[in-house]
């Protein structure tokens, strides 16, 4: 694994910010999957290639303090098991049009999934390109309030969004 990492300052203490934080990215390459699937942020998932071949990977991390930022790369097709952790609500999204499905539901460019935190399965494509973004809860219920007007609804049966849907007020 190889990261950079540019202008990262501040410490943490018992989940404290001691010093002043300031914004900052990493970007990382991967040959392996399980260093990948352990990077990725508030994701507690495994990643298991469905065909032979040499798994590359690449994952780019912003962080602007409130607002955090992931955008990644695999050439392999994969399946993704797992959880998101519940400390932060999240959204993801392709950026190049390319075949995933998420807990059975096909998705597309223009797609935004929202994030559960309950187990979560996806089949994901070959030379797959995607981004997220997270922020605390009441972030993102203040995000969503600004932009729709409306509440985002805690309890839905509906995770996946396509472009045609106002994310936050159809949820």
């Amino acid at each position: 694994m190889q990261a950079e990492v540019s202008s990262c300052t501040g410490l943490r203490s018992s989940g404290r910010i001691i010093g002043e934080l300031k914004p900052w990215s990493k970007s990382f390459t991967f040959a392996d999957p399980y260093p990948y699937q352990a990077a990725l942020r508030i994701s507690d998932v495994e990643i298991f290639p469905t065909v032979k071949g040499e798994f590359r990977a690449e994952l780019m991390q912003i962080n602007l303090n409130q607002l955090w930022m992931q955008r990644g790369r695999e050439n392999l097709p994969h399946v993704v098991a797992g959880t998101v952790r519940p400390v932060r609500k999240a959204i993801s999204f392709l950026t190049k049009e390319r075949g995933r499905v998420y807990c059975g539901q096909e998705a597309s460019l223009g797609s935004i999934i929202v994030r559960k935190t309950d187990f979560q399965h996806r089949r994901n494509g070959a030379d797959r390109n995607w981004g997220s973004m997270s922020l605390t809860h009441s972030d993102f219920d203040a995000a969503c309030k600004a932009m729709t007007g409306a509440n985002f609804r805690k309890r839905r049966s509906r995770s996946l969004f396509d472009q045609n849907m106002i994310l936050c007020r159809d949820c």
